[in-house]
């Protein structure tokens, strides 16, 4: 069985893509590095194959599975066909874990608000618009807010807004720049929050993300702390992955006075900061998972 990792090369952090591929050699299977920007879409009849630029060889022939990491942000154009080249893998019967569906729609935070909302699962007071009113209005009866980009990870371009003024010029910032202004109610949660690694139908490890900041990114300088999850977050990581449809997924979930909620689905979680708390090998079970999931 080979496995494909489709990353973009082109990235500074591929440290997830390069522990996959050394596990995956470790265990006996080949594993090669994949950037969707060296793969080209071939569509002849009813044929559908993806052709790697240099070796000119098809990706569709063969035992083959692969692991999408993150297709790199581009222009749309540039996006979308990556996109496409994901899409081609699984419409010519390739196993890939995530599913590009997944990850679109955890990419999207708008889009991962409204499903966890819609089925009940308790998260953060959102508003979001392109208008400036709206959203002052918002940050006003929130008191406290936090603007986030819509697509984005690892906590940059996320700011706390304590003030009006503050808010005024953030809110104009994105109206200038005509970019939708995602605010949401800054909840207060003693700078730490839980990451739940979620694998297929189980919770496979989780850890407490604990900073000298409101933000609780481990790459925005976090510590990984052990976390004995209850039945409920556990429940409630699992329920956030599902509804998402990620196979892999890295659940964040904040405790809040009114209780737990969670903040956000990740399709592409990193794990050096849990390895660091877990005794679970979270690379070779990701590995494991995939092999099983593509022999079904």
């Amino acid at each position: 069985m080979k496995i494909g990792i489709l990353v973009s090369s082109k990235r500074k952090r591929i440290w997830p893509a390069e522990e996959l591929k050394k596990t995956a050699l470790s265990m006996g299977y080949k594993a090669v590095i994949l950037d969707p920007a060296e793969l080209t879409i071939v569509i002849r009849g009813k044929l559908i194959d993806v052709i790697h630029n240099r070796t000119r060889r098809s990706l569709i022939e063969g035992d083959s599975v692969f692991l999408l990491r993150r297709p790199d942000y581009a222009n749309p154009e540039l996006l979308f066909y990556r996109i496409d080249v994901i899409r081609a893998l699984e419409l010519s019967g390739k196993t890939v874990v995530n599913r590009i569906e997944a990850f679109l729609k955890a990419v999207d935070k708008i889009r991962t608000s409204m499903l966890l909302a819609k089925n009940g699962i308790p998260t953060p007071y959102t508003v979001v618009s392109e208008e400036e009113a709206p959203a002052m209005r918002a940050h006003i009866e929130f008191g406290i807010s936090v603007v986030k980009p819509i697509f984005g990870s690892q906590g940059k371009g996320s700011v706390l807004i304590e003030n009006i003024d503050s808010a005024w010029r953030a809110f104009r910032l994105h109206r200038y720049y005509r970019v939708p202004i995602y605010v949401q109610s800054f909840v207060e949660h003693r700078n730490r929050d839980i990451r739940v690694f979620v694998l297929g139908e189980r919770v496979l490890s989780a850890m407490y993300r604990v900073s000298n900041s409101w933000k609780t990114n481990i790459s925005q300088g976090a510590k990984p702390m052990p976390v004995k999850l209850t039945s409920e977050l556990e429940e409630m990581a699992l329920k956030s992955a599902e509804v998402i449809g990620a196979d892999i997924a890295g659940v964040d979930i904040i405790e809040s006075k009114e209780g737990p909620l969670v903040l956000e689905v990740n399709a592409c979680p990193e794990w050096k900061g849990l390895q660091k708390v877990t005794e679970v090998n979270i690379s070779e079970e990701i590995i494991r998972y995939v092999i099983s999931k593509a022999k079904k």
